[in-house]
């Protein structure tokens, strides 16, 4: 893995009625977020994003189906895949440069 990336694994509380996966910033996301987004309905095979962000952090959770994603530096270039859903990747960017 890429050094400013990390897999977070989380809790999942199963019973007969489901599964349920509790998340708490400064817990299991070792951060206050500004704002949760997510994506979905995307067609098969399209890549998204072709961009980056500067003095970011975020986590990705894949909570239904598969992702890769591309994660890169000036140095170094890693895939990751999420396909469950107590599984988030954490990326981290602290440097402007």
């Amino acid at each position: 893995m890429i050094d400013n990336t990390k897999l977070l694994y989380f809790n999942t509380i199963v019973s007969e009625v489901g599964s349920l996966v509790p998340l708490e910033f400064l817990r299991q996301i070792p951060f206050v977020a500004k704002r949760i987004y997510y994506i979905y309905g995307v067609p098969g095979n399209v890549i998204r994003g072709f961009h980056s962000h500067r003095l970011l952090k975020q986590v990705l959770i894949c909570i239904h189906g598969r992702v890769k994603i591309k994660v890169k530096t000036p140095y170094s270039e890693d895939v990751v895949e999420l396909n469950k859903p107590n599984i988030g990747l954490y990326i981290t960017q602290t440097s402007a440069s």
